[in-house]
């Protein structure tokens, strides 16, 4: 039986206005449900409101308070963004850069495949959002890319890694100072003690080797 075309047309207001509702960390399984019910409804054509709720619904996989977060979350989160990059790509360069950002973290967190191929990737995805950033001047996103950076050359490991993770951790501080952004200005400057002693491990390591 076809819907009538007043109810198909209010079909994507209503979801969207269902979602609102919805921001509760117990009511978030019943989100994700009706976004994925509304993705298969929704004809391919109708990119706009496929944006609106594909974006609803990463928000509510990544937001799961879960560590690490399950990685059935992280592929479908993978495949929805994906889906979406060729409306991203042709509306907003801002949305675009946001993706790649997402993509960077999910893959860094990814646990299925090879860990040293998610991290090649995570790379990929968190280099092209970090110089979108920079051209735009976006300081707080731009920061956020350089230490997201930074924390996979210290996951991939190695002394050189450790040397690039600390600088680009660094690099990030001129930007997360104790003036504007205190919590960031700590967690960071821990991060890259972690990284020095982290580094000096390795170089222990390399000599008792020798």
């Amino acid at each position: 039986m076809t819907e009538p075309a007043s109810a198909t047309s209010a079909f994507p207001a209503n979801v969207l206005a269902d979602l609102e509702e919805m921001e509760s960390q117990d009511l978030i399984p019943v989100a994700e449900s009706i976004c994925r019910h509304a993705l298969k409804r929704l004809p391919t054509s109708d990119s706009k409101n496929r944006f609106k709720i594909g974006m609803k619904l990463l928000k509510y996989l990544i937001s799961c308070t879960e560590e690490p977060l399950p990685s059935e979350n992280i592929e479908e989160a993978i495949k929805i963004l994906r889906q979406l990059a060729d409306f991203i790509t042709r509306n907003n360069r801002t949305k675009m850069t946001d993706s790649w950002l997402f993509l960077g973290y999910l893959f860094q967190r990814r646990q299925r495949g090879s860990r040293i191929s998610n991290l090649k990737e995570a790379f990929k995805w968190y280099s092209l959002a970090r110089r979108a950033y920079e051209r735009r001047r976006t300081r707080r996103d731009l920061a956020l890319a350089t230490v997201a950076l930074g924390e996979v050359y210290a996951a991939l490991g190695g002394k050189d890694n450790f040397d690039k993770a600390i600088r680009l951790t660094k690099e990030a501080l001129r930007i997360y100072t104790p003036k504007q952004y205190p919590d960031d200005n700590t967690y960071y400057r821990r991060a890259v003690e972690q990284f020095r002693a982290q580094r000096d491990r390795v170089g222990v390591k390399a000599k008792v080797n020798k």
